[in-house]
């Protein structure tokens, strides 16, 4: 027993020295870099003036001019700054887009001239989309067998979100019940062909549309509801809260469109539907830059 209280007062007694002996060792040289951190604000992510010197000396390293055409870059200058900067806020650019002075003074191959043409005749540019592009793309999603897209699905889940509930006046109350599966309490089957008969209902008569239509870039002014070509889009865009669908009645320029449908004649789709088709289209822009934004 004697020992045992020896060996606890030493322990004890080591412990107060190494304590003691920490308060008159002067910090370390890493320790007093974080003192001066702390001092100014900064930590971990700290920014110095250094660091933006370092910034700009790499960013500054190249040639000049201006972005690649066709650039994400590009067009993200191009759609928040040309226009007209006012006390209101800024009023993007509405008209034609025009071409470099470069491509003025060069004479453009008889290829070219018919392109430019046809593009200016139907009010277009490089993301214009025509009629025959339109039937294309319907074509495409129709060369499947129909029924409801497969379970576990990132189309299906979109689905399920957006149209199993109720369309209101007020808005979309979303489903909030228990998910019949199989199994029961996760999404399945019976949740989806829920999901596709509220789909195939507002496609018929969407109680809420999104405008689009005109062009990619357009102002918001310029958008319509209904371009009047009888055609009825489901798009996705990225949001706050994640990937959200929408429906359309004009071409949702610069969206995923992932299928569309004669507004008179919606069964014909989902008879014929493709899901993989529908998926792929969700990683591809529509009538816009491609951006890869998943």
């Amino acid at each position: 027993m004697a020992r045992s209280s020896t060996l606890l007062v030493a322990a004890v007694l080591a412990t107060a020295s190494y304590s003691a002996t920490q308060l008159f060792v002067g910090p370390s040289s890493a320790q007093l870099r974080s003192t001066a951190l702390q001092a100014r604000g900064g930590g971990e992510y700290d920014i110095s003036d250094a660091d933006i010197a370092n910034f700009y000396a790499e960013v500054t390293t190249g040639g000049g001019g201006d972005p690649p055409k066709g650039t994400v870059v590009s067009e993200l200058i191009v759609k928040f700054f040309h226009g007209e900067f006012t006390p209101q806020g800024f009023k993007r650019y509405s008209g034609l887009w025009n071409y470099s002075l470069a491509q003025l003074f060069v004479a453009p191959s008889s290829s070219g001239l018919r392109s430019q043409t046809a593009l200016r005749a139907r009010g277009g540019g490089e993301y214009d989309i025509s009629d025959a592009d339109i039937a294309a793309f319907y074509a495409e999603v129709t060369t499947g067998g129909g029924g409801d897209p497969p379970k576990g699905t990132v189309v299906s889940e979109l689905i399920v979100k957006f149209f199993h509930g109720e369309f209101t006046p007020q808005g979309f109350k979303r489903y909030s019940g228990l998910w019949k599966g199989p199994p029961p309490g996760n999404i399945g089957k019976k949740d989806i062909a829920q999901g596709v008969l509220g789909l195939k209902a507002q496609m018929a008569n969407p109680m809420f549309v999104t405008k689009g239509g005109v062009g990619y870039g357009v102002d918001e002014t310029q958008k319509v509801e209904d371009d009047g070509k009888g055609w009825v889009w489901l798009a996705a865009e990225m949001s706050p809260g994640g990937l959200a669908v929408e429906l359309f009645k004009s071409v949702p320029y610069g969206k995923r469109a992932l299928m569309a449908a004669k507004q008179a004649n919606v069964d014909e789709l989902f008879s014929k539907v493709n899901w993989d088709v529908v998926l792929a289209n969700i990683d591809k822009t529509f009538g816009g830059p491609q951006i890869k934004q998943r």
